[in-house]
């Protein structure tokens, strides 16, 4: 999705950016540059994606094919494409 298209659909759904950043303990400026494509956070884009309702290769299709690390230290694990 093109950027102007994630603010818009947070917009709809009653959210601002600052106000999914104030939420997540994060500043506006690191939401900003996950929307934009410049920064990459699975926290982030998880949070967005569930709020807008689009799933992440839909939103962002060039990022995201993995899941988050697991707390054990087992590092990424690639999502199944099937």
């Amino acid at each position: 999705m093109h950027p102007a298209d994630i603010a818009a659909a947070l917009k709809k759904k009653g959210k601002t950016q600052k106000a999914v950043a104030k939420e997540l303990g994060l500043s506006h400026v690191s939401v900003a540059a996950v929307i934009r494509g410049r920064s990459h956070s699975y926290k982030v884009a998880n949070y967005i994606s569930a709020i807008i309702g689009f799933p992440l290769d839909v939103i962002w299709p060039n990022s995201y094919h993995y899941l988050p690390r697991a707390n054990n230290g087992a590092g990424r694990v690639p999502v199944d494409p099937n």
